[in-house]
């Protein structure tokens, strides 16, 4: 008898996510490069060939020295106006200085240094080697050893994560409340998509994917369904996995 090929079941890179505890970020790193240890698979996906040993140390160290030239050329244009109002010479800054004042600031959080790739995926996967050595956690290793070397299944990875990303943008586009305090209408600035909830229905979701049919067979995000019924199964599915609230259609009397 022939064994069936495939994951086990509740062993793909769905079954460990914590949506309490990971953030959107997390979770479609998760989903993008199939492993629960992202971060060393996005690194070398995003690592060319022929660098120097110190690349990460190198790229780390432009990063920090832009961000303190940032931080400095900020610092100064506040000291120039903090010091007109609390100088010796105190006075309230005109209407045209407070313009110039939020005009430059404005400007400064525009030039603000951006965290590249590289580099995110390099902080996360040190703060992981760090923990693992503290906890002596010798699978960590052999997980990322295994990471390294799986293979990614295309078609299901780049659905789930187009799907997790229309969930963030139409949670934005509502209120984000937990649904246990949403009689109070508070606002919840937590990252992480477990409790929050949306006005978009799984026919929006699926509306907004990129869909074409190809021989009699629907494609969603380059992944294969029988009907769009399935592919709407699917992202209730994920929107179930996630403990996101996608809002529900109104039976028909």
């Amino acid at each position: 008898m022939k064994k069936k090929r495939g994951r086990k079941k509740d062993s793909g890179v769905l079954s460990g996510i914590d949506p309490q505890s990971e953030s959107w970020t997390d979770i479609r790193n998760r989903l993008i490069y199939d492993s629960a240890e992202w971060p060393i698979v996005k690194l070398q996906s995003l690592l060319g060939s022929k660098l120097p040993d110190n690349f990460l140390s190198i790229e780390e160290t432009k990063y920090e020295q832009a961000m303190q030239a940032h931080v400095s050329e900020r610092e100064a244009i506040c000291r120039k106006y903090r010091d007109i109002t609390t100088g010796k010479v105190r006075r309230k800054l005109k209407e045209s200085e407070r313009a110039e004042l939020w005009q430059r600031l404005q400007n400064m959080r525009d030039k603000q240094p951006m965290l590249s790739p590289v580099l995110d995926a390099w902080r996360t996967l040190r703060t992981r080697f760090e923990r693992a050595v503290m906890d002596g956690d010798a699978d960590w290793f052999k997980r990322q050893k295994e990471a390294l070397g799986s293979k990614q299944s295309q078609e299901r990875i780049q659905f789930n994560a187009a799907v997790v990303r229309q969930f963030e943008l139409s949670m934005w586009g509502t209120d984000a409340i937990p649904l246990t305090r949403k009689e109070k209408w508070t606002q919840d600035s937590t990252l992480t998509p477990a409790g929050k909830f949306t006005d978009a229905m799984a026919r929006h979701i699926f509306n907004a994917l990129h869909i074409e049919e190809k021989r009699g067979v629907l494609y969603v995000e380059g992944r294969p369904f029988e009907s769009k019924e399935r592919a709407m199964d699917a992202i209730h599915d994920l929107a179930t996995k996630l403990q996101f609230a996608l809002k529900k259609q109104a039976r028909k009397r």
